[in-house]
């Protein structure tokens, strides 16, 4: 968002980035072309999420995070609709337009509150199924994995019967748990017919932020552009501090890096885990490993080619020409950037996106996804020889690097002409799919095939009443002729006696 923000202010428009601030721990803003204002927490109180949590296995370390957060929105929620002097603020500035976060649900109640009737949605995920499913769109069940599917590049009925039971599943959670708590909230405070399909679906526009050419592919919306990426290859590669260098330096055959990101802790994973990874790491003892790893303690302590920091510099160190592999927890903006650096990747999903992440890198041949409830040395070590060593995963991983930092308009200039264009026309009445108001029912021609099938029962019907008449007349037939047959041999037995 901060990023959408700058891009706006760069090119000369007026741009107030909003924050509503939550966790202490989470306090940067982000923007520094926009202007900023970010609310106070005040009265919201909220627990901090177990760590623990997060190395659960997935769909249950998602159930937990998305009850989580939906707490947070709730109480965040109700503290923003309950400050009048926050939309009169807002209401003064006299905004044309506003992009909005798609998992900060409370963001659209703000927006319309304020008189905000133009605006667009940005999402920091790849195409959630909530999406495809607001504009109308099929949803690919069965073909595009969701949170918590695990696909074959050609899905089996079982898998595909399983990713129909776990969206509907899914829908009911994040209906029960995420979004379920603030539009109760929104309905008791703001508007009682608060619609968050309908809000979302009025958007003129829907930025992801996904590479077009990382992504999975699926049938879209003219709604929907591809905003994510940064062209990280045309960025510059800063000189690595001499800690870092010294390491960089001293390995024989290159180096891997490791991380699991900034919101799950490597420090907190399960013991099996972590004995897995540093086993892996004993295997290479002329590869160097950097794990960004939060404390100091006896993990790892006695492998020589192991080096824990609490900060890495990623960018650098994947520009860096020693770098093989990439181990990495499949954060879409950690995929995004290792992929526009031609980097290979083992992908060890955490949470949330991630396997949704990994399992679109891994489809494009560029990366090998591993379950972290079934992580061991072995399966490891067989994934980080084959990506350091299987020449057609690092020709595809330099193919998709070429890809995605040559395209023909950049992501920047998308952004900002979109919008603009966006301010000046009603673009949501002109883009908006007729379908996504007819119903399941019309929108998939059930009713149409309910009437093909019941017709062609009735054919079948009746050509099985006329079948039956006609082999009824055919036998009776049969039998006369029988009949006469036996009658004349008779007659003819009589005459010769």
């Amino acid at each position: 968002m901060a990023k959408l923000a700058d891009w706006l202010a760069e090119a000369g428009h007026n741009v107030t980035f909003y924050q509503q601030a939550i966790i202490d721990s989470v306090n940067k803003v982000g923007v520094t072309k926009a202007n900023a204002y970010v609310r106070p927490r005040g009265n919201i109180t909220v627990p901090e999420f177990s760590q623990l949590n997060f190395w659960t296995p997935n769909i249950e370390a998602n159930n937990q995070w998305l009850a989580h957060c939906g707490m947070l929105q709730s109480k965040a929620c109700e503290s923003q609709l309950n400050d009048e002097s926050l939309f009169q603020k807002i209401r003064s500035e006299q905004y044309d337009y506003a992009v909005v976060e798609y998992i900060d649900y409370c963001s659209y109640a703000i927006i319309e509150k304020a008189g905000i009737e133009k605006y667009g949605t940005a999402s920091a995920l790849m195409i959630d199924k909530q999406i495809l499913e607001a504009l109308g769109l099929a949803l690919s069940l069965g073909v595009v994995p969701n949170w918590s599917d695990q696909l074959s590049p050609l899905p089996t009925f079982i898998e595909r019967i399983t990713a129909l039971y776990r969206h509907y599943l899914n829908t009911y959670t994040q209906r029960k748990n995420l979004y379920g708590p603030t539009i109760n909230v929104i309905q008791s405070l703001s508007n009682l017919t608060f619609d968050i399909k309908e809000k979302m679906a009025q958007s003129s526009y829907f930025f992801i932020n996904a590479d077009e050419y990382l992504t999975h592919q699926q049938p879209i919306s003219s709604k929907i552009l591809y905003v994510g990426g940064k062209n990280s290859k045309s960025m510059p590669v800063n000189s690595l501090n001499q800690d870092i260098q010294n390491i960089v330096d001293s390995a024989e055959e290159g180096v891997v890096l490791v991380s699991f990101g900034t919101v799950a802790k490597a420090s907190e994973m399960p013991k099996q885990l972590s004995d897995a990874l540093v086993d892996t790491f004993k295997s290479y003892p002329k590869i160097n490993f950097i794990w960004k790893y939060e404390v100091e303690d006896t993990v790892g302590a006695n492998v020589t080619n192991l080096f824990k920091r609490p900060w890495v510099p990623q960018h650098d160190l994947l520009g860096n020409k020693k770098i093989l592999a990439f181990i990495t927890h499949g954060g879409l903006n950690s995929i995004s950037e290792t992929a526009e650096m031609g980097v290979p990747t083992v992908c060890m999903p955490v949470f949330g996106d991630q396997p949704l992440n990994c399992q679109a890198a891994q489809a494009h041949g560029i990366s090998i996804m591993i379950d972290k409830a079934d992580v061991t040395a072995e399966k490891l070590i067989k994934a980080l020889d084959t990506v350091m060593h299987d020449q057609r995963i690092r020709q595809k991983a330099a193919e998709m690097s070429n890809l995605m930092n040559n395209k023909p308009i950049s992501t920047k200039e998308r952004f900002v002409r979109h919008v603009e264009h966006a301010i000046r026309f009603n673009v949501h009445e002109a883009l908006d799919l007729p379908v996504r108001s007819q119903g399941f029912v019309r929108g998939y021609n059930l009713d149409f095939i309910a009437v093909y099938f019941v017709l062609l029962t009735v054919l079948m019907f009746m050509l099985y009443c006329v079948l039956k008449v006609v082999f009824r007349i055919v036998r009776a037939f049969v039998n006369i002729v029988m009949n006469d047959g036996s009658n004349n041999k008779v007659g003819l037995k009589q005459k010769a006696q």
